[in-house]
């Protein structure tokens, strides 16, 4: 069977849903079916690709080949359990049910493996604040997959023909690998907020820092992408500066106590990237000692 003519059925018309359908329609599959609590949301994205909007799970797995539960990771186990009710006495051979989980396993999908269906999760590695981004960037992301051998396989064809890298991963996995996608995103981003806040203890308005820091960011990022961490890292860190270091301690716990414990947990990372980079150890070991200062009161030692 041509990927062109494999049907595909969304449920759930959220930020992740909508992108989801749209890449895929554009990508030249048959999006088919779309399912939502919210009519509205399936209504707007059928009129961009053609599909019906049905108002039973069993019609949205019945209508589709490869049919995606892109609810939030709290009901996809209630949703799926509920799906599988509904297609009691169907025959299901040969269809694909995935959840677009990061966190969860392929197995909360057990109740459709059940019925006759193949399962897998298939999870972007990508932020979606909201759907007009979500569209923009979903089809170049990195994909992880794991579960059946037949709904990974069809999970690999849809994310080539989007235009995005796949990868699997083992079931057991997940978890982590989440936390690292955690990492990179939500706590980056806490990590820039909290550099925003020092910028307007300094004087700074929330624009400018949002702008000076996002550049800052952004080439940061690039420098990961380009050199790796050791050869991309700058800073005090990897110059071996202990002098900046103390400097940079003393000013937060004046004006900003409450960066402190995050600088040093950072530090610590940095330090043993600026050790793989080549720094000399003894500066690296001044630099430790002048954290320990702080951590010895932060920890009440």
């Amino acid at each position: 069977m041509s990927y062109r003519d494999i049907k595909i059925a969304v449920v759930g018309c959220g930020r992740v849903g909508t992108a989801l359908a749209v890449s895929l329609c554009k990508a030249g599959y048959k999006v088919s079916v779309l399912w939502s609590r919210d009519s509205k949301k399936a209504a707007r994205i059928a009129i961009d690709c053609g599909a019906a909007g049905v108002s039973t799970l069993r019609e949205a797995a019945l209508g589709a080949d490869m049919v995606f539960l892109t609810v939030i990771d709290s009901v996809i186990g209630t949703v799926a359990a509920n799906m599988a009710e509904e297609l009691k006495g169907c025959d299901v051979t040969g269809r694909c049910f995935y959840h677009m989980s990061g966190a969860l396993p392929s197995s909360v999908l057990m109740p459709l493996k059940q019925t006759g269906g193949s399962v897998a999760s298939l999870h972007p590695l990508q932020t979606f604040p909201d759907v007009e981004m979500a569209i923009r960037t979903l089809p170049g992301s990195l994909f992880c997959a794991e579960g059946d051998e037949d709904a990974v396989a069809r999970a690999e064809g849809a994310v080539d023909a989007m235009g995005g890298r796949f990868r699997r991963i083992d079931s057991s996995m997940k978890g982590l690998y989440h936390a690292s996608a955690v990492m990179a995103s939500p706590l980056l981003m806490a990590l820039v907020a909290t550099a925003a806040e020092g910028m307007q203890a300094c004087g700074l308005d929330m624009e400018a820092a949002r702008e000076g820091l996002s550049k800052l960011s952004a080439a940061t990022v690039e420098a990961f992408v380009k050199l790796g961490p050791e050869m991309g890292l700058t800073g005090p860190f990897v110059r071996g500066d202990a002098v900046t270091v103390r400097s940079n301690l003393e000013a937060m716990a004046k004006y900003c106590p409450g960066m402190v414990p995050m600088y040093l947990m950072l530090a610590k990372k940095d330090l043993e990237l600026a050790e793989k980079a080549g720094t000399d150890k003894a500066r690296l070991d001044e630099i430790r000692k002048s954290m320990e200062v702080y951590e010895d009161v932060l920890f009440d030692r």
